[in-house]
């Protein structure tokens, strides 16, 4: 049997665990190596069932890394997303906003991709982020690949409009509860027309949220 994880030192005369030596922290007698040539088969089909476990929890430890550094970019771009709408300014720009072109700052890449670029020079794993999306665009833009393929980016206009779909819905769930705890509440609605002559209706809601009550006792004549 081909066991391409085990190893043998001649001068030593041992064998050692490559898979072990490159990913374990913990000492066993395949990293220090063994030489109990009486129980070898026995030792090694023993490893051998550790060695599994041990690739697995190598995976598991990477994945949950994956998965932590991908958060800390998307908490950043919420950020950024939230910032925009809070200014009342446009997301995206009208061009300019392929990955493998945001390495080129005479441009502008619209609000959005014009902040993350600047947030990358003062976070690391943001910076990391987005240098490995622009490397990997390059790749397929000079491969002449249509599309993003299995790229992901986080900065495309999907995921952006989704986190907005996802925060414009928490708001009105909010906006729901707030109203539906109210005593009593009014509705004032009004429309105009945009530029593009299209009518934009706006709500207003005023809610009642606690009402005083005042007894009258007395009334007495004030002498100027």
């Amino acid at each position: 049997m081909n066991r391409i994880w085990c190893t043998y030192d001649v001068q030593a005369n041992k064998l050692y665990c490559s898979v072990c030596l490159a990913f374990t922290t913990k000492m066993n007698s395949f990293t220090t190596g063994l030489n109990d040539w009486r129980h070898v088969h026995q030792r090694i089909k023993e490893h051998e069932n550790n060695i599994g476990n041990l690739l697995f929890d190598n995976q598991n430890r990477l994945q949950r890394e994956e998965v932590k550094k991908c958060r800390q970019v998307l908490d950043q771009i919420i950020n950024v997303i939230k910032l925009i709408g809070k200014c009342g300014l446009s997301i995206r720009g009208k061009r300019n906003e392929a990955a493998y072109l945001l390495n080129n700052e005479s441009v502008d890449h619209g609000n959005f991709l014009e902040l993350i670029i600047l947030l990358s020079k003062y976070y690391v794993v943001l910076n990391e982020h987005l240098n490995s999306v622009k490397k990997k665009s390059e790749n397929q833009h000079n491969r002449n690949s249509k599309g993003r393929g299995n790229l992901v980016t986080f900065l495309s206009h999907y995921t952006t409009d989704n986190i907005i779909n996802i925060i414009s819905n928490l708001i009105k769930s909010t906006i729901s509860k707030k109203i539906k705890e109210a005593n009593m509440f009014s509705v004032l609605l009004d429309t105009t027309q945009d530029i593009s002559v299209m009518d934009q209706c706006s709500i207003f809601i005023l809610k009642i949220v606690k009402i005083i009550k005042n007894k009258l006792k007395t009334v007495k004549m004030c002498n100027g």
